[in-house]
Order: structure tokens, then sequence, then C-alpha cells
């Protein structure tokens, strides 16, 4: 019943019913909070401007998606308004952790996906050097799995060019943008697909830092 609920909810909201949708997802997460749906929760109360409500989702699904890795909370202030210090050591260390609790648990996907939900959220935090440590070692799993969905590889490289965006490796962005952008028009069609849509959004924002401004 819960993944019934969070399928529905999900289907409403690509539609933009989001009162509809939350209603499914909030039914959905009676029944187990689980990250995906946590996630989508605060991305919903996100677009409607409900920052309290988002910010309260997105450290609820923080807290699960660590459960669901495995590893001990690295961050106390998710959203602190604080300088967010992200050291060389200190994310060899972050991976370090990922790494052992993917490599520790037996349904290897099912933990790549929670560790890219956690870089989704660390992302919206600012945390673009752990985020990318998340979307590079879930990317990997999903590579290596025969048959794994187009759509997440598509989704993944599409957050990893998003935060190599953020951190100005602009030319790495640019090439995790277009395999996002191939796998997407692949599967969703034109540009009127929202995935499409962000996606382009986002190659035309790095073709312009890289100064080509006919591609942009």
């Amino acid at each position: 019943l819960s993944l019934t609920h969070s399928y529905l909810g999900r289907a409403f909201c690509s539609k933009g019913l989001y009162e509809k949708g939350l209603e499914h997802l909030n039914e959905a997460i009676k029944f187990k909070e689980e990250s995906s749906a946590l996630l989508e929760i605060a991305t919903v109360h996100e677009i409607r401007g409900e920052a309290k409500r988002a910010q309260n989702n997105y450290l609820k699904c923080c807290r699960i998606t660590e459960i669901e890795i495995g590893v001990s909370r690295p961050i106390i202030d998710l959203f602190s308004n604080e300088d967010i210090t992200q050291t060389s050591n200190d994310c060899d260390n972050f991976e370090e952790s990922m790494r052992v609790s993917l490599e520790t648990k037996q349904q290897r996907r099912h933990v790549a996906d929670s560790i890219y939900i956690y870089g989704i959220v660390l992302k919206k935090a600012n945390m673009n050097k752990k985020a990318l440590i998340c979307f590079e070692i879930s990317l990997k799993v999903y590579r290596e799995r025969a048959g794994s969905l187009a759509s997440r590889i598509g989704d993944i490289t599409y957050q990893k060019g998003h935060v190599l965006l953020n951190l100005g490796r602009y030319h790495e962005a640019l090439e995790s943008l277009k395999e996002s952008i191939q796998i997407r028009r692949n599967v969703f069609g034109g540009i009127f697909n929202e995935r499409v849509s962000e996606t382009l959004k986002l190659l035309g924002e790095c073709e312009s830092e890289l100064g080509n401004a006919d591609a942009a």
C-alpha cells in the first residue's frame, strides 16, 4: 500500500497536481518513512514556496537516508547559515564511509539509490563536494549493472553536472550534462518534458560560462 501511494503521489506531482500528490505521498510515509517519498515531498514544498516545510522534509530525508546507507551522521546543522568547510581530508573520509557502506550491504543498487538521494540533499545544503562523491559512487554502481534504468543514469548525470557547474568545473559539467540530455531525450522526448528542459537550461548556463555564446 505504501508503494502504491508513493507511485501515485509521484505521478500526480509530475503533472503539477501537487495537492493530490502530497496527499498520496503523506499517506505513503505513514506506512514507512522512505527517503525517495520524503525527497519528493520536500521538493513539492520548495516549488510551492513553503521553505520551512521543505527544509523539515529535507532534514527528515537526510536522517532516513543515513539509516538506509548505514553511516553515522556526518552533518549536524544541514541548513545552518554557517560557512560549510569541506576540506580534502573531510571529503576523503566521507567518500571512504560511503564506499564501505556500499561494499558491506547486500542490495548494492538499493544502497546506491540511497546514496544518490543523499547527494541531492547535500547539494541542497550547498555541500557540493560531498554531493559529487555521492553521485559518482551511485553512477558507478548503475553503470556496472546490466539492465539498469537509463532514466536513472540520466538523472544522476544531470545532478553530477549540476554540482560540477556549481564548483566551477565547467568542462566536466558539460560532458556530464551532454550525456544526461542524450539519455533524457531518448527516454522522455522533446523540450516540453520537464527533465529535458531543466537539462537544456543547465547546458546553456555551462556553455555560457565557457564562452560558447552560440551554443548557449
